[in-house]
């Protein structure tokens, strides 16, 4: 896979599981903070990555046969950036829809049904990370 989401799952990963991770080693609370303060543009930029990879995996969609585990690793990757990059671009998307009660009311169910789990898709973004740069 490519650096640019290996490296962009971690730092969103890192980003949403913040919580859990600063609750497991306290010493790592006042590193996160930085990127917790930042976290609705590396949201934003996260989303735009994922949809760039997504649609680059689609033009190849024909080649999945070879190299199937590569194939659902990368989209299962890539589906995961995109929900954690508008689950943290949320509050950011809301306010630039503006008046748009149709926008804003899609971004708020979508992060009404996410977040719950996104802790868990943080750290499985970690883990997502890391499998990425071994294979």
């Amino acid at each position: 896979m490519s650096f640019l989401l290996t490296a962009t799952l971690i730092i969103v990963g890192l980003v949403a599981a913040a919580r859990k991770i600063g609750d497991l080693a306290p010493g790592t609370k006042e590193s996160l903070k930085y990127l917790t303060d930042s976290e609705n543009w590396i949201g934003l930029v996260s989303t735009f990555i994922g949809l760039y990879f997504l649609i680059r995996f689609l033009r190849y969609i024909g080649y999945i046969g070879h190299a199937i585990f590569s194939s659902m690793l990368a989209l299962v990757s890539i589906l995961i950036l995109i929900i954690l990059g508008i689950l943290l671009a949320q509050k950011l998307y809301v306010q630039w829809a503006g008046g748009n009660e149709k926008v804003a009311g899609f971004f708020n169910k979508f992060a009404s049904i996410f977040d719950p789990f996104r802790e868990i898709l943080g750290l499985a973004a970690i883990v997502l990370g890391i499998l990425n740069m071994i294979f």
